[in-house]
């Protein structure tokens, strides 16, 4: 993308930076006055980081005439605080949760159906088990993993979930090792049902036959009440002295290069209604599962993440103790303490 930007716009250099830590380094440099003209985050951070960041709509209006006809409203609507401050532009919408999940492997342990209930997946995972694999591998050392999904059902993935990270232990060594016939994931993973995708090259199942499903319902109608929401949003720092060339930047990935290159690598759905997939097909079960999976998307009647880290802090730790064998009725105490807190 930085490549691409750069052969478009060639007097504007593009500095990256990515850190696992990234919340703590850029709250030290925003206040000290030090931080990028640019910054990711999630929607989840847009309360705290409000006060850095030039809003997003008046940047727009000024810079990228037209846009509220292009970008997703309700994408848009994600990025506003709760006074109404646009922190920053959304860049992807993505859904929670899937299952990546390995043909081969599920019929080396007589499925050839997908399940499809949580009884169904139950007793797979019996089947599964009796083969010698993991049914689901599961990266529940990660919050937002947690915030994405309940905990409480762990005991019914790999034991010692708890101390397994999503990236890269349970895709890499568990999914892409092929010791697991499904992967705890997100959308943005699709791009694995393409046998020519980067990141399978080089790993274990790189010739097997890989799909993407939505997660059964675990409702008693059966109804699966999906979840999706903004993936990442750029927000543009207050103080920048390169606000015309940081906007450039975010015309590309919002709705230009950046954002078909995006799209195209099956990280998300775009939030441009200019954007569409213009990818090869090339997995035999790679349009059934783009296809699934978008309406999953599409039909999602809720999104992903809370206005307020606090909470999904406070939801994290709960879910986790849980897991752990807390008392759940404790735990949620804490977690009503919290947002009673907030609501105050």
């Amino acid at each position: 993308m930085i490549v691409a930007f750069e052969e478009e716009y060639p007097n504007i250099k593009v500095e990256y930076t990515r850190s696992e830590d990234v919340e703590e380094k850029l709250k030290v440099a925003m206040a000290s006055g030090t931080g990028p003209d640019l910054f990711g985050m999630t929607t989840s951070v847009i309360e705290q980081y409000k006060p850095f960041c030039e809003p997003m709509d008046g940047l727009a209006d000024e810079y990228l005439p037209g846009w509220r006809d292009i970008i997703s409203t309700t994408a848009v609507e994600q990025c506003m605080t709760k006074d109404g401050t646009m922190v920053g532009m959304p860049l992807l919408v993505a859904g929670m949760t899937d299952l990546l999940y390995n043909r081969d492997v599920l019929e080396e342990c007589g499925i050839t159906e997908l399940p499809r209930t949580l009884e169904e997946l139950k007793a797979d995972a019996e089947l599964i088990k009796a083969k010698g694999y993991i049914p689901i591998a599961v990266g529940a050392a990660d919050d937002w993993v947690n915030s994405d999904w309940f905990i409480n059902i762990s005991n019914e993935f790999e034991e010692g979930a708890l101390g397994v990270a999503t990236y890269p232990d349970a895709r890499d060594q568990y999914f892409y090792d092929k010791q697991c016939a499904f992967f705890l994931t997100g959308s943005w993973h699709l791009g694995a049902t393409s046998p020519s995708n980067d990141e399978i090259q080089g790993t274990k199942v790189v010739d097997d036959t890989i799909g993407m499903c939505v997660f059964p319902s675990m409702s008693p109608s059966g109804k699966i009440y999906s979840t999706s929401g903004v993936d990442i949003l750029l927000g543009v720092n207050k103080d920048s002295a390169n606000k015309d060339a940081a906007m450039k930047f975010v015309e590309f990935m919002s709705q230009g290069t950046g954002q078909q290159i995006f799209v195209n690598s099956c990280q998300g759905a775009p939030v441009s209604n200019q954007i569409t997939y213009e990818g090869e097909v090339d997995g035999e079960l790679q349009q059934q599962s783009i296809d699934e999976v978008n309406k999953y998307v599409s039909e999602a009647v809720g999104s992903r993440k809370l206005k307020y880290s606090e909470l999904e802090n406070a939801i994290y730790i709960a879910m986790q103790n849980v897991a752990a064998g807390g008392d759940p009725e404790t735990e949620l105490q804490n977690v009503q303490s919290v947002s009673d807190e907030i609501e105050r």
